[in-house]
């Protein structure tokens, strides 16, 4: 989730979302494309596969239809803006005809506090004019011809942005330049998903996580000055020239595109079971950078051997100033720069949740905005696994009884207390993390209870085969779950913790 609002534990932390931001201005619509090039810069590309780990490289092969994003960015010196062209191939993978796709325009929203402009846009080479939804926050474009499953349509994109550098609480400050750290989610014009209800496209909630995107293959070369520490999901190569430097990235298949560079970072890198970790901290900030590299290679053995192997090449965990305990991207998680200024004991267990997310969001995609306990409950669960690994199963008891039990118990047998299958605007700030990460993680608890340490990763392990790289959503979870428990035992596990107020 986006958050792990720092629920570990019983003390109480506070979440972001307290302050409000004015939405953006209206942006205005697509210019002529005079501003978009023929084509985006050619370099030698880098293969897909550099971002898979060899026994995973042939996974690249099934994505030939999936979405493509080749992205030219370029960072402004001061590191408060950008621009980028982008080309994205999109394959109607669905069973019906569509007459428009829609783009996300994330950094317009609140939550994210930014100002992009769309300054030039083609589709299949012709220029075309947008239309703007939900506060400019989303675009939906008319197709001259609407696209038929199985067909594909080229967009060439041109736009600028300005980044926040001013605290924007209501969405955990997660997007801009603070700190001396410049953290880019959500930077590009990206495709939500299409399903049985339609383009998935609303306002990005206050808090919560924003995305719900297709797995899909990206390109990504960034141009920035030379002294940034450049961090990105998937494999990179820099090369610099003076004052700048190009760093071309790609990805494997990956839900979205995160960026992060500071010219204050440090890595600490090493190899576990074949996955590149790094953990990128701030200077002063290298005894807990340590720490949480710990954190981070302990969790990838518990889940490649619980759940199954991570696919990719490499995982970044860092240090940003984010008001959240930490955010996960596809390929790379941020934890928040005040775990690591102090000794706090929420840090083990943000590191560990958000690299859970790696299996449950970034390989087994979900709605998380309408969804929320899907991935969010059971990486907070996956997280007491990886306790009873690191230290015993009296760990795991305690890390339930803290971090899931007395979360719960701040709204449970009130009227703040909900069912906890609702979206994430249905919560209030003070039920949101007690209900999703305490009430929801409780059921994934009772499940393992009743399935036995071996029975439930078996569980795990169909849940994440049968959806790696797709969309899973609860029916399909509590479909596995079933054959496992048993459907009376289910259903009853499902009203005590999910359906029932």
């Amino acid at each position: 989730m986006r958050r792990f609002i720092l629920i570990i534990l019983v003390v109480a932390t506070t979440s972001a979302c307290t302050t409000p931001v004015p939405p953006p201005t209206p942006i205005a619509p697509a210019a002529t494309s005079t501003s978009l090039p023929p084509t985006i810069t050619a370099r030698e590309p880098l293969d897909y596969r550099a971002a898979m780990k060899p026994e995973f490289a042939a996974d690249i092969d099934r994505f030939e239809a999936a979405p493509h994003y080749q992205i030219d960015l370029t960072i402004a010196p001061d590191l408060k803006s950008y621009s980028a062209t982008q080309i994205v191939t999109y394959t109607n993978a669905e069973t019906v005809t569509l007459p428009e796709v829609y783009f996300r325009l994330f950094p317009n929203s609140p939550a994210y506090g930014g100002q992009l402009k769309i300054t030039a846009l083609r589709a299949n080479g012709v220029d075309v004019k947008p239309q703007y939804e939900l506060d400019n926050t989303a675009m939906r474009i008319d197709l001259a011809q609407p696209l038929k499953p199985g067909e594909a349509i080229e967009f060439e994109l041109a736009y600028t942005a300005q980044v926040p550098t001013e605290e924007v609480e209501i969405g955990y400050n997660r997007f801009g330049w603070h700190n001396n750290v410049l953290a880019l989610p959500g930077f590009y014009p990206l495709i939500p998903v299409y399903d049985d209800e339609g383009w998935n496209v609303e306002v990005a909630p206050a808090q919560g996580d924003t995305v719900f995107s297709d797995t899909a293959l990206y390109r990504v070369n960034v141009t920035a000055p030379s002294d940034q520490v450049v961090v990105a999901s998937g494999t990179c190569q820099a090369t610099s020239s003076g004052a700048t430097q190009t760093v071309q990235c790609v990805s494997g298949p990956m839900r979205d595109f995160m960026i992060a560079m500071s010219a204050d970072y440090e890595v600490k890198s090493d190899v576990v079971d074949g996955v590149k970790l790094n953990s990128y901290y701030l200077k002063e900030d290298a005894e807990a950078g340590a720490r949480v590299w710990e954190a981070q290679a302990a969790a990838v053995k518990s889940y490649d051997r619980r759940i199954g192997p991570y696919p990719f090449s490499e995982l970044d965990v860092v240090e940003t100033p984010t008001s959240a305990g930490g955010i996960e991207y596809p390929g790379l998680v941020v934890i928040a720069d005040s775990l690591y200024t102090s000794q706090s004991t929420f840090r083990e267990g943000v590191v560990a949740h958000e690299v859970a997310h790696q299996w449950w969001y970034s390989l087994v995609g979900n709605d998380q905005i309408d969804e929320p306990w899907l991935d969010e409950a059971f990486a907070q669960f996956t997280t007491a696994l990886y306790y009873r690994d690191q230290y015993g199963a009296a760990s795991m008891q305690g890390y339930v009884e803290q971090a899931l039990t007395a979360l719960y118990a701040r709204v449970k047998g009130t009227d703040q207390d909900k069912r906890a299958d609702l979206p994430v605007g249905a919560y209030s700030e003070s039920q949101y993390s007690p209900i999703v990460y305490g009430k929801a993680a409780l059921f994934f608890n009772a499940l393992y209870e009743a399935l036995g340490d071996a029975k439930f990763d078996q569980f795990m392990q169909e849940y994440f085969q049968t959806y790696r790289y797709g969309v899973a959503y609860p029916k399909d979870l509590l479909a596995i779950a079933a054959k496992y428990v048993g459907q009376a035992k289910l259903d009853a596990l499902v009203k005590e913790w999910i359906t029932g107020p």
